[in-house]
């Protein structure tokens, strides 16, 4: 009896190695599309796991609203990220590329920010780059940031 549970333990750690390896080598490159494309991120895929600024219906979320100048909201955004542990993989004047990166299965998700200096705001975009649901992770994160930059006397509420 031992002796099969054992086996049926290898089994699963194997299974499960398995899983973790196609994972990592599946998510290991940002999906094409990410960037500014005639000033806007680009639309969410019809899947649930994006939500973005910039989209319309489920995928919508309303954009981050700052007061001040554009360099103080961008660097409270970047000391949010580095707070988060989300990695900054591309930086241009007014536009962030990062990566987060789930704890256990190690999943990646982009998250993109589109500063708007004229209108103080900051679009952005988040999608995870495999599956088809993120389980409301990538709405969740992006509360979570907004929440924080909330607490910085650059953004308000509107």
């Amino acid at each position: 009896m031992l002796k099969a549970l054992k086996r049926i333990a290898t089994m699963a750690a194997v299974v499960f190695g398995g899983v973790w390896l196609l994972v990592q080598w599946k998510g290991a490159n940002p999906p094409d599309g990410l960037g500014i494309k005639e000033g806007q991120l680009g639309d969410c895929p019809d899947t649930p796991n994006c939500v973005c600024s910039q989209s319309e219906g489920s995928h919508k979320m309303e954009p981050l609203h700052f007061q001040g100048e554009a360099a103080a909201a961008k660097t409270a955004l970047k000391n949010v990220l580095a707070k988060k542990h989300i990695r900054i993989a591309e930086e241009q004047d007014n536009y962030i590329h990062a990566v987060a990166t789930t704890p256990i299965m190690r999943y990646q998700d982009d998250l993109e920010f589109l500063l708007d200096p004229a209108a103080k705001t900051i679009h952005f975009r988040s999608a995870s780059r495999l599956g088809k649901s993120d389980l409301g992770k990538n709405r969740a994160r992006l509360t979570e940031i907004f929440a924080d930059l909330r607490k910085d006397p650059n953004f308000q509420s509107r």
